[in-house]
């Protein structure tokens, strides 16, 4: 036989069942959560670290430099980073799997329900602060996080 050892497609098809498949792209998005959650802890600890270079390297402007090295902000910023490097890995993979009704459903309550109402309550405060506004981004982060997690799950 001339086709002895040569790649047949339908006869791979058919070796392969669905649950494996299924087993294999659990496995792939696994692994980049893992990944993903790896990079935020490191960029977290290089924000705790490198506070006050990071600072300087991206502004010359005292008022936004005072701003970003207040503690809270700072604090708020470096330990969302696994959070949003979590949920940036769900994006990639809820696009990949060209879901994007589900993620506009998934922004339009996220917004309405838990961003809007974060961000008047930040407006609200006295006197308003960018940590304040920044816990509104968090908070959202946090909602897309738990539903675009449980969609890929």
């Amino acid at each position: 036989d001339d086709d002895a050892g040569a790649f047949d497609a339908d006869d791979a098809a058919t070796d392969v069942s669905f649950e494996d498949i299924l087993a294999s792209l659990r496995s792939v998005c696994a692994r980049l959560m893992l990944l993903a959650l790896a990079a935020g802890t490191a960029i977290c600890l290089g924000f705790v670290r490198f506070r006050a270079c990071l600072v300087r390297a991206f502004t010359s402007d005292e008022s936004v430099a005072d701003a970003l090295l207040d503690e809270k902000l700072w604090t708020l910023l470096a330990f969302s980073q696994p959070l949003n490097a979590a949920v940036f890995c769900l994006d990639g993979l809820v696009y990949a799997f060209q879901d994007f009704g589900f993620v506009r459903e998934a922004f339009e309550v996220g917004v309405g329900y838990v961003f809007a109402p974060t961000l008047a309550w930040a407006y609200g405060k006295t006197p308003t602060t960018l940590a304040a506004v920044w816990t509104a981004k968090v908070a959202l982060n946090a909602w897309r996080l738990v539903v675009v997690g449980a969609r890929i799950a």
